[in-house]
């Protein structure tokens, strides 16, 4: 790259590198510091002036890192007078991202050159070549994404092994003499007994946190990107879900959604299930269809019993921090304590306080049956259920607080505040 501005000999400068995933080489982050450390020098620039920042194993879609968090706290307190990188796609892969960051060291008076795009701040048309840059970068990554798609299509076709491995099983090569062949996976029979043992509870209605804690006392290896070894009860929930356990294997029941404010993906479940792959894995049958159907059922029935979760939940957008006390819906401060079904409330509300604290009751109750609030001055306030979402408002005469709060079983409330703007949900 020619540069058409030279760079001072005594310039304070940053190196910046970044590999995206543990499947690249490590090593990557020295050979591109090592390339704009090279870079400089033919600028007769000291490496000593040079700072090195780094992100190890993450993709570049991900706005918020450890080193670029770094990098855009130095920017911001002018520690540096030229940022280097080896192109723009170390920095972000996005437009958006990438513009902003170059910008602020712009404005901050910090040049910021990027090496294989030609792209250098100290030149008038820096940030369309960046653009330009940041889309055919955009654009790799599209490719690279179908490539992998397609290899991962081809394993599934074969029968060969794809994602994680589960536990119980090992994974070995048929080919060791080829390093890139295929992997496939065979059960582990000194785990098949803990494996059927486990489903036995489950079926036999054992707590999954009996079951958990049996699979680690039997050291049951789990999945690889484990952070703990201990078994937990979601844990147990995997492996009886998982049908791999009576022979047969899914694919694509879960895919990646971008999540774009902040560039990383979460796996949600497939929204097209006609697009979910079986197929039969006869060889790694650990549990016959009975056991695994028995325990499975008991799983849907204690699933049934509890709140739904996601938006199904009926604590779906209400802040952890306010679930206990769930809300305060008393002007006095008061709170309401709530159960961990949402179902029945019996708890003083006034405890300890022997004068009665006027409020005005501000909610709003969506519940699935007869709602009655009853208040120690016995007035009651009942709402018909077909009407589904009830708004209840006193006139803002006082109220005398209840000492106590009930309503029938079952009943499922939302509670939300009444604000000057309007109802809306806590």
């Amino acid at each position: 790259m020619y540069l058409q501005h030279p760079i001072d000999k005594d310039t304070q400068c940053l190196s910046y590198s970044r590999y995206s995933t543990e499947e690249q080489r490590a090593q990557s982050i020295d050979d591109q510091h090592q390339f704009n450390i090279g870079f400089l020098e033919e600028q007769g620039i000291d490496a000593s002036l040079v700072e090195r920042i780094e992100d190890e194993g993450i993709s570049g879609e991900n706005r918020s890192r450890p080193g670029i968090n770094r990098v855009l706290a130095g920017i911001a307190a002018c520690l540096w007078q030229l940022i280097i990188v080896e192109d723009s796609s170390r920095l972000f892969r996005g437009v958006s991202p990438c513009v902003d960051l170059v910008g602020r060291a712009v404005d901050a008076g910090i040049r910021v050159i990027c090496i294989g795009d030609h792209v250098d701040t100290a030149n008038d048309d820096w940030q369309g070549r960046l653009e330009d840059a940041q889309r055919h970068h955009g654009h790799d990554n599209y490719k690279t994404r179908y490539r992998i798609k397609r290899a991962m299509d081809g394993l599934w076709r074969t029968g060969a092994a794809i994602g994680l491995l589960n536990p119980g099983y090992n994974r070995y090569q048929r080919n060791p003499e080829i390093p890139k062949s295929p992997k496939f996976d065979r059960v582990d029979e000194q785990w098949v007994t803990v494996v059927k043992r486990a489903y036995e509870m489950v079926a036999t209605k054992h707590s999954t946190r009996d079951v958990a804690k049996y699979l680690t006392q039997e050291k049951l290896p789990k999945t690889g990107n484990s952070l703990r070894s201990e078994w937990t009860p979601k844990n147990v929930i995997s492996l009886i879900r998982n049908p791999i356990y009576r022979g047969e294997e899914r694919y694509r029941d879960t895919v990646a959604k971008k999540i774009h404010s902040t560039g990383k993906t979460k796996c949600i479940k497939n929204p097209n299930p006609d697009k979910i792959e079986w197929r039969p894995m006869p060889h790694l049958r650990m549990v016959e269809d009975l056991l695994w159907n028995q325990a499975n059922q008991v799983l849907d029935e204690m699933s049934n019993a509890k709140p739904g979760s996601g938006r199904e939940s009926l604590l779906y957008g209400i802040p952890r921090d306010s679930r206990g006390p769930l809300s305060t819906i008393f002007e006095c401060g008061r709170s309401i304590f709530l159960d961990q079904n949402l179902q029945s409330v019996d708890r003083d509300l006034c405890k300890g306080n022997d004068s009665a604290k006027e409020g005005l009751i501000k909610m709003v109750i969506r519940y699935d049956s007869l709602f009655s609030l009853r208040t120690s001055a016995n007035s009651v306030l009942s709402c018909d259920a077909s009407t589904g979402l009830t708004r209840w408002l006193l006139k803002p005469a006082s109220l005398v607080c209840s000492r106590s709060l009930s309503w029938p079983q079952p009943v499922r409330a939302k509670m939300l505040m009444f604000w000057p703007q309007g109802w809306v949900r806590i």
